[in-house]
Order: structure tokens, then C-alpha cells, then sequence
């Protein structure tokens, strides 16, 4: 069998773990320690902790393996009292890891106690080359930085059952790391930041938070792409405080209370004063001289605090620099900025930035405003994706969209995408080029009836440019991964040629059928089948099953679905796709050929598509919620030859649902030849339109529709075009 691929820990003490052999580690670290190469891997199989003015040092190519913890809610995890020096090489990166990816580990935190990073004599806790996954289990964040000043540079930090990094205090350098499929990127609460050239992707929440903070943050030339659906910013979402000097704030608080005592004694004495009679004048007359005098000294003294406090406060406000990022939002809004009180302060400066929202909402949304009649905030020389100024205003919530806000003045914009902005890094590090890497493959593959069963433990990349082949009779097995709403998956972005036999046909399922794995997306990158050439993608002869899993805390856009393309065009032939907990098959691309196939008992759409030209023909689809869904196609469409048999209660067809709606290039959809059956109580056929100016067209024509139910054979609902065109519906039994 072939394997493919609350803020801070529990400060108890441990006693010091017997090593059952000389990689097996775990307990306290009181001397100076090198963990070799040579003597890699190193398994952890207890909590690890490095006292104080202790260093551990650890080599290039060294693997650090943490075994699962009894307590399945937490992971063992490495404290840093003292230096955690972990330099790997961009050839030999230093790996901490998970033996079973099933099971995550804990983190790495760096507590007040650690030794900051000195950039000048290069000494202190680093963390550079190194690959950190499958953490944050019973943690906040894969590394933790508690008051504490490491250095994190030229590290990825990936698959993290939680965040990837959260720091509470401390100044903090994070420079050129590959941050992407954790709960979030970075949750930054520090006393000054240097955050610049990282690229930041795919986290389930959010790429940046910027919480409560101090003295000046720099966050440049990051690549930041946010894929959730986050109201509260899936890119960059920031928290805007008051921030003064405690001790401060309390001495100049003191000193008012105090002076508002002797204030009011004076008062007093002056009452007195007045009321005095001749024999007591001179005795209230000092008395109340006194008083006065006090209470001038007083109020001095609480003027003299309160400007301290203010300078401190000044001294303390967040000065945050936002410049040369790329922004990208594949979902919900970019960016999102609220205050937190209404004597925040703060400077911030967010130009110069490439915006973009792909299917996103709005690119900028500021909410929750304390301040009353803010000042505008400044916007300016950000390019947002076009130069058309009313439509970057409809990007932008603020002033215009509810009064309490700030305006945002984003003209002048930049006339073009700004050249340099974002992280020099692409999605993939060095590290992970290597061809042995699990989850990646960087080199032609070929799977093995003798390597079968394969077992899927984690997501499986097909690099662009490389091909993966799967012989007849493999059988390929996801395991469970370790969060529920989570299943692995294989993204082909080069080219997945899966061809099984009639009696021989290639399997893909679930190790536990009560578990559902992902299911197998074809990117734009992913090489479109030729016929001429009979190369490209292709899926024939095979059988998914238990696929289609939510990814509701993973990668949303691969969830729902068994196979999906998108921009893509594989062939699709000869196989039964079953038991889908989503979509059969989900499409998009140009040119798609379903052909042959039995599609049954999927949750949802049998084959649900939007896509430039398509062909669906000869295939079976029956047990499904609903058969065939077109949405939004253009070109020639042809639907022939297949039976489709719905029984479920669906109003807006069983069998076959299809939109139509405006196209520069429309839609020509012919559906013929075709056995549809409604057996449910549903309409078998259901057919609407976009809106007004909808031109697809549509023929169904020569075909044997039954309804077996008590619903219609064709429903037409809410029709937009007047004085609409007739839809040819001859020859039909």
C-alpha cells in the first residue's frame, strides 16, 4: 500500500520526557541542543519546552514529526523560554510536521521569556526555510508569538487546523512566507510590524487581521487572496483602537480626581470665608488662600499628567502603512476597517495597492464607526481593477451608504495595475517544487495496479505541465481528514489521464463511506482533451464515489461537487459518478463532452453547467435531486440521446432546469432524442429567464417525456422578455 500524499499554550511545567530512542524527543531542553540531519527524523511525543538562556538549533533537512496526543483536542506543542534557532536552506528545508496528518499537532510559541531576533548580530529565534503544517491543534495559531520578537522569513506555513500566526505584543518581522489553507493568515496584535513580500492565500477565514496595535506597521508589497465569503474582510480586515500608556492615563486620572477634591475644598473654604464673622476673618481669610493655592498646584500637576498621557498616547497611536499589496477577493469584501472606540487613534495610509475583487462584493466596507463626523479617509492612487469611477464607488461602502461613516476619497486612481505590487513569491515555494514533496506532483507520474490501493491523506496538486496516469483496476482511497467539513481532494492543473477498462475500471472512494472525500477539479490550467490528438484530461472507465464533501471550513470553491472544471474542458466518458454528497459533475469550460456515463443517487444536480459549447450524450441519470441544470451557456449546447429519470418533488424541474439569459454570443440549446421521466410529484422540465433581454435559445424537440407524477411535464415561470419568442416543443411524445 502506497501513502500519498484561547491565545497560548498551558504554561504548566512538564517533567523531563525519557527519549525512547535517540529521535524521540520530547519534555525540557536545559542544555544547548542541535538536532542533526543525521539523526532526522525527530519524533515528538511529548510537549516540548526550551528554557530560558537555553538554545535549540536546528539543522537543514531536519524533519520534526510530532506523534498525535492521547487528548484528541489538543497537540503537543514546542515552548520557547529561550532561542529556537531553525535555519533550513531553500534546498533543505527543515519540516515540522504531523505523523499522522489525521491528528494535528500544536504550535510553536515564542513566549515572553524567548530571545528577540537582533538583526545586527543575527542571533535569537528564527524561523527561516522551514515548512510548518498540519499545527494549531488545541491552539490559536500554528506559531504563536507571545510578547515576543522572532524572526519568520522564507517559510511556509499551510494546512493549520487553526490560524497561522497570532501575536499579542512584541515588535514583528514576517517577511517572503508562503501562508495558505489554515483558518487564517496572520492575526497581528504587536507593538510595531514589518510584514512585507508574502503571499497569502486560500485560508479558510481571512488573509490579514490587524487587531489592536501600536507604533508603526508596515505592510507592503504582500499578495493577499481571500476565497471565503467574509462580510468582515477575506483579504485584509482592520480593528482601529485607542491606544495610551496605562500608567499614564492612570496617574493624569489621579491627579484630575485629585484636583477636583481640592477644587471643591476651596470652595469650601471661600464659603466659609464669606460666612466668616470679624473675629474669625483672618484664620478662613488663610485657610481659604490655602485652599486656593492648592488647588491651582493641583490642577497644574493633573494639566502637566494629562499632556503627558497625551504624548504617550500619541507616542503609543497605530501609524499603519499599507502600500504595494495585491489585494484579490474571490468572494466577499476585500477589505474591511471598523474602530473600536471613539477616541481611537490612529494614522493609516492605504494607496498604492492593486484591488481586485474577481466575484467578490465590495472591495472596501467600513463599519462600526465611533467617531462622530469622521474625518475622509484617503484612498487615493489605488488601481481597483478599472479606471470607471462610479463603478469603484459602488465598491466602496461608506458615507454615501450610511451617514456615520467617513467618506472615502479614492481619486485620483491609478490608471493602470501598479506595476510591482504584491509579493514577489507565487503560490508555490522552492520547497515545495521538489517531486518528492507529499500532496505535490512536479514530475510525469504513473499509478500502479501494484502500488493500488492508493490512499489519499492529504490534498494531491497536479503541477501545470506534468501528468499524472492512472492505470486500469487502481483503486484510490481518500482517508478522512481530520475536520469533518474538510475532504482531500486532487487539483489538476496539468493534465490527469484516467483511463480504466470495461472490466477493469479505475475506483475513487472514501477509506469510510460515511466520510466524503473531495472530488477532482480540473483548473483553466489543466490541459483540455484533444481528439485529434487523444491527449489531454480525461475520465474513462472510472467510478467516483462518497465524493462532493461541503469544504465548508477548507477550500469553498472545491466543495459540493465530484468533479468539477473550472474553465475547463476534460472528457468525461464511460463512467458512473454515485453518491456524490453534492454535484455529480459541475462544469465549466468550453467545448465539454459528458458521454456514456451513469450519474445516480447524488445529493444534488446530476450535471450542473455553464460553459461555452457542450455536449451531454447518452447518459443515464436517475436517483439525483435534480438531473441536467443549465446556467448561463453560450455557443451550441446539445442535450441528446440521454435518460433522465427524477423523482424527486422538484418545482423547478426534476429532470431538467434550465435558465436562459443575455449573451453577446447566445446560447443555442438543442435538447433531443431524450427519454425524461418524472416519477416524483415535481415538474419534470422547468424553464426561465435572467431577465428582460435574456436571447439564449432554446429546442426540445423529439423527445419521450413521461410524467408519472402528480406535477407537469414542462413549467414555464417567471418569463422577463415582453412579447416573448415561442420555444419549439414539436415532436415530443
Amino acid at each position: 500500500m502506497k501513502s500519498v500524499l484561547s491565545l497560548f499554550v498551558s504554561f504548566f511545567l512538564f517533567s523531563a520526557g525519557i527519549t525512547a530512542s535517540a529521535a524521540d524527543v520530547g519534555g525540557i531542553i536545559e542544555s544547548d541542543t542541535v538536532w542533526t540531519a543525521d539523526s532526522s527524523p525527530y519524533l515528538v511525543t511529548g510537549n516540548i519546552l526550551i528554557k530560558q538562556n537555553v538554545k535549540l538549533e536546528i539543522e537543514p533537512g531536519v524533519t520534526v514529526k510530532f506523534r498525535g496526543s492521547p487528548i484528541s483536542s489538543s497537540g503537543y506543542y514546542i515552548r520557547v523560554d529561550g532561542t529556537l534557532n531553525a535555519q533550513g536552506a531553500e534546498e533543505k528545508p527543515i519540516l515540522f510536521t504531523a505523523e499522522n496528518v489525521n491528528q494535528p499537532w500544536g504550535c510553536i510559541a515564542f513566549t515572553n521569556f524567548s530571545t528577540d531576533w537582533n538583526d545586527k548580530s543575527k542571533t535569537g529565534c528564527i524561523l527561516s526555510h522551514c515548512i510548518i503544517e498540519y499545527a494549531g491543534n488545541g491552539q490559536d495559531a500554528s506559531v504563536l508569538c507571545v510578547s515576543a520578537s522572532p524572526f519568520i522569513t522564507n517559510t511556509a506555513i499551510r494546512n493549520g487546523s487553526t490560524g497561522g500566526i497570532r501575536t499579542s505584543g512584541g515588535f514583528q518581522r514576517i517577511l517572503s512566507n508562503r501562508i495558505y489553507d489554515n483558518g487564517y493568515g496572520i492575526r497581528l496584535s504587536c507593538q510595531g510590524a514589518w510584514i512585507e513580500n508574502n503571499f497569502i492565500e486560500n485560508n479558510r477565514q481571512l488573509g490579514i487581521y490587524l487587531d489592536s496595535s501600536t507604533y508603526k506597521l508596515e505592510i507592503i508589497n504582500n499578495t493577499i487572496i481571500g476565497s471565503s465569503a467574509e462580510t468582515d474582510g477575506n483579504g485584509l480586515s482592520i480593528a482601529l483602537y485607542y491606544n495610551s500608556d496605562t500608567a499614564a492615563d492612570t496617574a493624569a486620572s489621579e491627579a484630575v480626581a485629585a484636583a477636583d477634591a481640592a477644587v471643591a475644598e476651596a470652595k469650601s473654604a471661600q464659603e466659609a470665608l464669606a460666612n466668616a464673622d470679624p473675629d474669625n476673618y483672618s484664620e478662613a481669610y488663610f485657610a481659604a488662600d490655602t485652599a486656593v493655592k492648592s488647588a491651582k498646584a493641583a490642577a497644574d500637576k493633573a494639566s502637566e499628567l494629562i499632556k503627558i498621557a497625551k504624548d504617550k498616547a500619541a507616542e503609543l497611536a497605530a501609524d499603519i502603512q499599507i502600500h504595494k499589496n495585491h489585494i484579490i477577493s474571490k468572494d466577499g469584501n476585500s477589505i474591511a476597517i471598523n474602530e473600536q472606540a471613539a477616541n481611537a487613534n490612529y494614522k493609516i495610509s492605504l494607496t498604492e495597492n492593486n484591488i481586485e475583487n474577481i466575484k467578490g462584493k465590495l472591495a472596501l466596507f467600513l463599519y462600526n464607526w465611533k467617531h462622530e463626523s469622521p474625518e475622509p479617509f484617503d484612498m487615493t492612487g489605488n488601481w481597483w481593477g478599472t479606471t470607471d469611477t462610479d463603478q469603484i464607488g459602488q465598491m466602496i461602502y461608506d458615507s454615501k451608504n450610511d451617514f456615520y461613516l467617513p467618506k472615502v476619497n479614492y481619486q485620483p486612481v491609478a490608471a493602470e495595475k501598479i506595476p510591482n505590487a504584491g509579493s514577489s513569491l507565487t503560490d508555490l515555494s522552492p520547497e515545495e517544487d521538489e517531486s518528492d514533496l507529499p500532496g505535490i506532483i512536479a514530475k510525469d507520474t504513473v499509478w500502479t495496479p501494484e502500488g493500488s490501493p492508493y490512499i489519499i491523506t492529504g490534498n494531491i496538486l497536479v503541477k501545470e505541465g506534468v501528468k499524472l496516469e492512472i492505470m486500469p483496476g487502481v483503486t484510490v482511497k481518500f482517508s478522512t481528514a481530520a475536520i469533518q467539513s474538510v475532504g482531500h481532494y486532487i487539483q489538476v492543473d496539468g493534465t490527469l489521464n484516467a483511463q480504466g477498462t470495461e472490466s477493469n475500471p479505475i475506483l475513487f472512494t472514501a477509506e469510510d463511506p460515511a466520510r466524503t472525500w473531495g472530488c477532482i477539479a480540473f483548473t483553466d490550467t489543466s490541459k483540455d482533451w484533444n481528439e485529434t490528438s487523444g491527449s489531454g484530461s480525461i475520465l474513462s472507465h472510472c467510478i467516483l464515489e462518497y465524493a462532493g464533501n461541503s469544504q465548508e471550513s477548507g477550500k469553498k470553491d472545491f466543495g459540493g461537487g465530484a468533479v468539477l472544471c473550472f474553465s475547463a474542458s476534460p472528457l468525461i466518458k464511460d463512467s458512473m459518478i454515485r453518491n456524490s454528497a453534492g454535484d455529480a459533475i459541475r462544469a465549466s469550460g468550453k467545448d465539454l463532452k459528458i458521454i456514456n456515463n451513469v450519474i445516480a443517487d447524488n445529493a444534488r444536480m446530476g450535471i450542473l453547467l455553464s460553459s461555452d459549447a457542450a455536449l451531454i450524450e447518452n447518459n443515464y441519470l436517475v436517483g439525483n435531486l435534480q438531473g441536467i441544470y443549465l446556467d448561463s451557456c453560450t455557443d451550441r449546447i446539445e442535450i441528446q440521446d440521454n435518460t433522465i429519470i427524477g423523482s424527486q418533488p422538484r418545482i423547478y424541474g426534476s429532470c431538467i432546469a434550465i435558465v436562459l439569459y443575455y449573451h453577446p454570443n447566445p446560447a443555442d440549446i438543442a435538447i433531443r432524442r431524450n427519454i425524461i421521466t418524472n416519477k416524483g410529484n415535481g415538474n419534470a422540465v422547468a424553464v426561465t429567464t435572467s431577465d428582460a433581454s435574456a436571447n439564449d435559445s432554446l429546442g426540445l424537440t423529439g423527445n419521450s417525456i413521461e410524467n408519472q407524477g402528480s406535477g407537469l411535464a414542462v413549467y414555464l415561470y417567471n418569463w422577463q422578455p415582453q412579447n416573448p419568442k415561442a420555444i419549439s416543443m414539436t415532436e415530443n411524445w
